[in-house]
C-alpha cells in the first residue's frame, strides 16, 4: 500500500518500512527530475552555442557589408612579463634610445 506525502502527512504514525518507502520514492523522484534538468541544460548549451556562433558570423556579414574596417588583433600584454616584475632590470631596459645622450649646448652658443 502506496501511502502518499501530502502537506498534513503526519510521519509520527507511520511504520519504519513506511518511512523508508516514502524516502525511497522521493529519491528516485528527484534522480529522474535531475535527469531532465541536466538533458534541457545540455540542449540549451548547444542552442547558446550556436545562437552565439550565429550571432558572430552576422556581425562581421554586417562590418563587411557597410565596408567597415576589420575589427583589430591586439598582442598580448608584456606587463606581467617576468623581467618586469621581478624588478630587476637588464642593459637594454637601462639603456637610452640613439640619439638621446646630452650633449653640451656651449659649444653651439658661443
Amino acid at each position: 500500500m502506496e501511502t502518499a506525502i501530502t502537506p498534513n502527512t503526519d510521519f509520527e504514525h507511520l511504520g519504519l518500512q513506511q518511512k523508508v518507502n516514502l524516502l525511497h520514492d522521493l529519491v528516485k523522484n528527484q534522480q529522474e527530475t535531475i535527469k531532465k534538468q541536466s538533458r534541457q541544460i545540455n540542449e540549451l548549451v548547444r542552442v547558446n552555442q550556436r545562437i552565439l556562433k550565429e550571432n558572430s558570423t552576422l556581425k562581421s556579414e554586417i562590418r563587411r557589408l557597410k565596408e567597415l574596417k576589420r575589427k583589430p588583433k591586439f598582442r598580448p600584454s608584456k606587463i606581467n612579463d617576468d623581467d618586469i616584475n621581478s624588478g630587476t632590470s637588464n642593459s637594454k631596459n637601462n639603456s637610452k634610445r640613439p640619439g638621446s645622450e646630452k650633449r653640451s649646448k656651449r659649444k653651439t652658443i658661443i
